[in-house]
């Protein structure tokens, strides 16, 4: 019998691609042949990324990252039509790897009058961070999480306390198994007007924080 092979076809979204990504190095790991099918945009991207992580063979048909192969699909776009790859409304499409710039005032990200200055050296805000490396930092005392799947196998693992603020999806029901089955979390909680205010987030935090049985699980 043949090396087992496995095709591997996440949902195109960061929250998704990047656990099936550790699946499949845990698959090759054990002797199991895996293709990873992305769009021939998300492929350029991977390329520049891991430019110097990458070791195998890079052509026309594919490329192998950690010995992984990466197989590419077209994804019906014209050249021109990059906005359209930024949105997963348009176009189901992961964002791998994304962070290649600094969020500032002259960003094209909205936010409220001052708000950047009022943060100061209080917080940090970055279009994309190591989350792996975040989270097991021993300062990091809870994770607010929207509770996407990447999210909770990554919290889980460093055994973070979740404050969970999930919005759709797979979300809501990666909440209830944080906050209700394994309990090693606590949901925010939204007013009748649909609202969770600054006050309701502080008492959560405090309250996550002064309950020894989640910190750090």
């Amino acid at each position: 019998m043949g090396k087992p092979h496995a095709v591997v076809v996440p949902f195109p979204a960061q929250g998704h691609v990047l656990p099936l990504m550790e699946l499949s190095r845990r698959l090759v790991d054990r002797g199991i042949r895996v293709t990873v099918v992305c769009s021939e945009f998300d492929r350029a991207r991977m390329i520049a990324a891991l430019r110097n992580k990458t070791r195998g063979h890079d052509d026309d048909q594919g490329m192998m990252i950690h010995e992984i192969f990466i197989a590419t699909v077209p994804d019906g776009l014209e050249a021109e039509e990059e906005y359209d790859r930024g949105e997963v409304g348009s176009l189901c499409r992961p964002n791998l790897l994304s962070g290649d710039h600094q969020v500032s005032e002259s960003s094209s990200f909205v936010y409220p009058e001052a708000f950047l200055a009022r943060l100061g050296t209080g917080g940090k805000i970055v279009s994309w961070a190591p989350q792996q490396k975040v989270l097991a930092h021993p300062a990091i005392g809870c994770f607010v999480s929207h509770c996407g799947w990447n999210s909770t196998t990554e919290g889980l693992s460093n055994g973070v306390p979740f404050l969970c603020w999930p919005y759709f999806g797979d979300q809501i029901l990666n909440k209830k198994y944080v906050c209700e089955v394994w309990r090693i979390g606590v949901e925010l909680e939204a007013d009748e007007d649909g609202i969770i205010t600054c006050e309701v987030i502080q008492k959560k935090v405090q309250d996550l924080l002064r309950d020894e049985g989640l910190k750090r699980l």
